[in-house]
């Protein structure tokens, strides 16, 4: 294991699985079998309120600033279950 994935390893591991939070946020990490350098996050709120409130929070704010530099292809969207 790299030293990258072992600090996102014991990240998630400190957050409690694959990122479940107690204010109802769950995130899904994954990468393509295609290729190493693809992946897709998959992020689960409670509401879009809390949503909005994470996105005033620092580290987002550290993240909006630096994800052109970073991400190649961005998509967001809101979806709702139905089953």
């Amino acid at each position: 294991m790299t030293r990258k994935k072992s600090r996102r390893a014991g990240a998630a591991r400190k957050r409690g699985g694959s990122g479940s939070r107690s204010y109802g946020k769950r995130y899904d990490l994954y990468r393509s079998a295609e290729g190493p350098v693809a992946f897709l996050l998959y992020e689960i709120w409670e509401s879009r309120e809390h949503h909005a409130a994470h996105t005033k929070t620092d580290h987002f704010l550290r993240w909006n600033a630096r994800k052109d530099s970073l991400l190649t292809v961005r998509e967001a969207g809101n979806w709702t279950q139905i089953a």
